[in-house]
C-alpha cells in the first residue's frame, strides 16, 4: 500500500511504499530529507498534475531511480551510527580487559618501575634497565621474552587505541544524518569513558 504526500521542501506530490511510513525519506525533486507521514495526506493521486515517482512511464521511472538512490545515502548513514556504537563497545571491552590484566599484576608492576630507576642510577641505559627489571620481576620467557600476559595486555592495548579512533571516526560522520545521531552520541559517550578509563 502506498503513502502519498507532499514534499515540506518543495510542495511536490510524492509516493512511497508504506515501510517507509513515519521515516526520513529523501524528496526525488528537490532532494531534500523529509519525514514521511503514516498515512497519505493525498486521497486522490489523479488529482494531483506531477506524476509521482513511481509510474511507469519514462519520467516517472528516472525519478524513482532518483528517489531510491536518495533513500539509501540515509540508510547508510544510519548504519555508520550503528558502526560506531559497536566499535566504541569493542573499545570500552578491551581497555576494561587491558586495566584488568594490569591490575592482577600490579605488584610485579611497581617492583619492575622500582629495579629499572635503581638500574638506571647504577648507570646501565633505558632498555638494558628495562630488560633487567622485567627478568626479575615479571618472570620473563626464555631470552628475555615477556610472559605472555605483558604480550595480551599490548594487543589489547593497542587494539583498544585503533578501534577507539575508528569509533570517533564514524561518530562524527554518522552525527551528519538526523536518523544515526543518537546511535552516534552514545558512541562519543562510550570513548569519552574509554580515554578517562585510560587517563586512570
Amino acid at each position: 500500500m502506498a503513502i502519498r504526500f507532499q514534499c515540506g521542501s518543495c510542495g511536490q506530490p510524492i509516493e512511497i511504499d508504506d515501510v517507509w511510513a513515519s521515516k526520513l525519506v529523501a524528496c526525488p525533486y528537490c532532494q531534500k530529507t523529509v519525514t514521511a507521514p503514516a498515512a497519505s495526506t493525498l486521497p486522490d493521486l489523479s488529482s494531483t498534475p506531477t506524476a509521482t515517482p513511481l509510474t511507469g512511464n519514462q519520467s516517472g521511472q528516472d525519478h524513482a531511480g532518483d528517489f531510491a538512490g536518495g533513500l539509501q545515502a540515509p540508510v547508510r548513514r544510519s548504519r555508520l551510527g550503528i558502526v560506531a556504537l559497536i566499535l566504541a563497545s569493542l573499545a570500552l571491552v578491551m581497555s576494561l580487559s587491558f586495566s584488568s590484566i594490569v591490575g592482577a599484576h600490579l605488584d610485579q608492576l611497581l617492583e619492575m618501575e622500582h629495579l629499572k630507576k635503581q638500574y638506571i642510577e647504577e648507570g646501565s641505559d633505558m632498555l638494558s634497565a628495562t630488560q633487567r627489571a622485567m627478568a626479575e620481576t615479571l618472570q620473563a620467557g626464555p631470552g628475555g621474552a615477556p610472559p605472555m600476559w605483558v604480550v595480551i595486555a599490548c594487543l589489547l592495548m593497542l587494539g583498544a587505541g585503533l578501534t577507539w579512533f575508528s569509533a570517533i571516526t564514524c561518530a562524527l560522520i554518522a552525527l551528519r544524518n538526523p536518523t544515526s545521531r543518537r546511535q552516534a552520541s552514545i558512541a562519543l559517550c562510550l570513548c569519552v569513558l574509554v580515554l578517562i578509563l585510560t587517563c586512570l
